[in-house]
């Protein structure tokens, strides 16, 4: 079963001039307002990390990007199940980025999901004002390994 995750994220600070393209109107901090897991075949949505997510998106003017998002309910804990959980309900990676038209893609150097590392992370952007939303293409799910 194929998935594709979106995400709407949101300036933390909106520069003059939102006409800017390219690189430039990435740049800078956004906050994540949701990311919702869509299934392929059943058309059905649910939030990969609840309904009100804690993260951030940071892209630079050298071309780097760093993502981190977690579910806002986590509870802490040392033991191996309540380590686990913690891995299960966040999400970070790292690495330089490029533009191509509509799609955003990220060459990951770091990654909470080693399966990431040395790999891209391609995402369709569509701006509207200070809202920014990303989508993936069609992919296994990175966060139901029951329902591939």
């Amino acid at each position: 079963m194929l998935t594709e995750l979106t995400a709407a994220i949101r300036r933390t600070v909106v520069p003059d001039g939102l006409a800017l393209e390219g690189r430039a109107r990435l740049t800078g901090t956004w906050r994540v307002i949701s990311v919702d897991t869509e299934f392929q075949s059943s058309g059905k949505r649910e939030p990969a990390f609840g309904p009100d997510p804690n993260g951030f998106f940071v892209f630079t003017a050298e071309g780097r990007a760093m993502a981190l998002i977690t579910a806002k309910e986590r509870q802490p804990g040392n033991a191996l199940e309540q380590l686990a959980a913690l891995c299960r309900t966040m999400m970070a990676y790292s690495g330089t980025f490029r533009i191509e038209g509509d799609k955003l893609i990220i060459d990951v150097d770091v990654s909470s999901n080693q399966a990431w590392t040395g790999g891209a992370q391609e995402r369709f952007i569509k701006f509207a004002g200070d809202a920014m939303e990303m989508v993936t293409p069609w992919m296994p799910s990175p966060f139901h390994a029951d329902r591939p």
